[in-house]
């Protein structure tokens, strides 16, 4: 679901957002601004980091520019039994955007290791968990690394 920039300026016309969404718009506009912001904080940190300007990775990220910032819910629910072998929900991949923030509330994200092996990626409550894109990891020479990951292996 993209809802990139254009407060309350969806209703029954925007086919593209479902009714149900009409009156949590404003409240999903603020998630995605308050998610940019945290995003061009850490993006200002990197940069720092490697003793460039602060707004070195920022530039270009403007948040109502079209794409702009994307804003995804995605939901894969609890399995009860395992899956079968070699089948996952979602196939390894790396984002390629610049960074990815991740709110898990179960636990399944895969991250592969620097030696290849899959390891579960760690969930904890209120925590964010960030993935390093593709493009921050090319911009970064680099030195930050964007993960391959995967979702779907794990049952409860």
């Amino acid at each position: 679901m993209y809802f990139g920039g254009v407060r309350n300026g969806y209703g029954p016309e925007t086919a593209s957002v479902p009714p149900y969404w009409y009156d949590h718009i404003e409240t999903v506009e603020n998630f995605r601004h308050t998610c940019h912001s945290l995003a061009m904080k850490l993006m200002r940190c990197f940069a720092i980091s490697f003793g460039l300007e602060p707004d070195f990775f920022v530039n270009g990220h403007k948040e109502d520019a079209k794409p702009g910032s994307q804003l995804r819910f995605l939901h894969y629910p609890a399995r009860n039994e395992a899956p079968i072998p070699g089948i996952t929900r979602l196939v390894p991949h790396s984002d390629s955007q610049s960074v990815t923030l991740l709110f898990q509330r179960n636990p399944g994200l895969d991250v592969l290791s620097p030696k290849g092996e899959w390891v579960r990626a760690p969930c904890w409550n209120d925590h964010i968990l960030i993935n390093i894109g593709d493009a921050l990891q090319f911009w970064s020479g680099n030195q930050l690394k964007s993960t391959m990951h995967r979702y779907g292996l794990h049952y409860i």
